[in-house]
């Protein structure tokens, strides 16, 4: 399978985990866009980055939790999803942005943005092992 094809398979398994586990919630997930494009005469398919705001592959909504939106990656190196995610001006009063970073096997880290001091960054709230929620140790509560 592709780096790309893996990608596309940990966001829809994202998808599918908040949609079991996060009971009333909607759920919308970026699909790849692609489009025709003619090459010397040859008509090729190419397809296009189409995440939200350069950087968001799931947004999640409920009632009672802030609109969530989230980065999926299975880079093991993320200062860059960090850096394309710090870049947009989030108000984290009214939202939560979320990096979920699958490792090996069957572990998925949630990184959480938050405000430290002036500055924000990235803190590891939470960890699903084999899809079972994990929540760490002294990781923040949500603020809804």
């Amino acid at each position: 399978m592709s780096k790309r094809s893996s990608g596309i398979a940990f966001e829809k398994w994202s998808e599918a985990w908040l949609l079991k586990n996060i009971q009333g919630c909607a759920v919308h997930r970026q699909h790849t866009v692609a489009s025709r494009v003619n090459v010397s005469g040859r008509e090729i398919w190419v397809s296009k980055r189409n995440d939200v705001f350069g950087c968001i592959d799931i947004i999640m909504v409920h009632p009672a939790i802030r609109t969530t939106f989230i980065q999926c990656t299975l880079d093991s190196s993320i200062g860059r999803k960090f850096k394309e995610l710090l870049a947009v001006p989030w108000n984290l009063e009214h939202c939560s942005v979320q990096l979920w970073q699958k490792k090996e096997g069957r572990r998925v880290v949630i990184w959480v943005m938050e405000q430290l001091g002036l500055k924000r960054g990235f803190i590891v709230a939470d960890e699903l092992i084999n899809g079972k929620h994990k929540r760490r140790l002294g990781s923040p509560e949500d603020k809804s």
